[in-house]
């Protein structure tokens, strides 16, 4: 019976792995393999920083009562952030992207957070569904969204549109 110390096997599979990383061809590096960048291999923050400012320059209709309202009864405050519009949109198509189908309800839950009750236990409380239902709305109507008979779903055109952003976002390129 053959048997190998752990750090001798690790030690050899770490030798091997040196010498791939020398023999593999500067065309064949991991840098430039031809393998598809998704929404789900790069950090979320900046994805969704970057498709906000695509929605705005698309021109996506914002409501007009989005800067007075608060986001839910957990919120003491409406939100602060001039661009709170489209980061709520680029959110959503994110959600879209990873759950598959959304809807209004799962993202009032997602959305919520802990509303403080004074001296009693913290709870948690769903979102306000009218800035999540008029942003799902208003994406649909932009062709990025369609929808389903239960929720909606990313259409192909923005599956195409969160590819394209998380390749450049994985680039570094503005």
């Amino acid at each position: 019976m053959l048997t190998f110390s752990c750090y001798s096997y690790v030690k050899s599979i770490a030798l091997n792995i040196q010498f791939l990383k020398y023999s593999i061809p500067y065309y064949l590096s991991v840098r430039w393999c031809f393998c598809m960048i998704t929404a789900l291999d790069v950090e979320a923050n900046r994805l969704i920083e970057k498709a906000a400012q695509e929605l705005k320059s698309m021109n996506i209709e914002k409501p007009g009562f989005v800067g007075y309202v608060k986001t839910g009864p957990s919120a003491e405050r409406p939100p602060e952030s001039a661009d709170f519009w489209y980061v709520r949109c680029a959110s959503l198509l994110r959600q879209a992207y990873v759950r598959g189908t959304i809807g209004v309800n799962r993202m009032r839950t997602h959305y919520g957070g802990k509303k403080n009750r004074g001296v009693r236990p913290h709870i948690h409380v769903k979102s306000g569904g009218k800035t999540i239902r008029s942003a799902l709305q208003s994406l649909e109507k932009a062709g990025l969204l369609t929808k389903l008979k239960a929720g909606r779903a990313l259409s192909p055109k923005g599956r195409k549109f969160m590819d394209a952003l998380a390749k450049t976002v994985a680039t570094g390129a503005n």
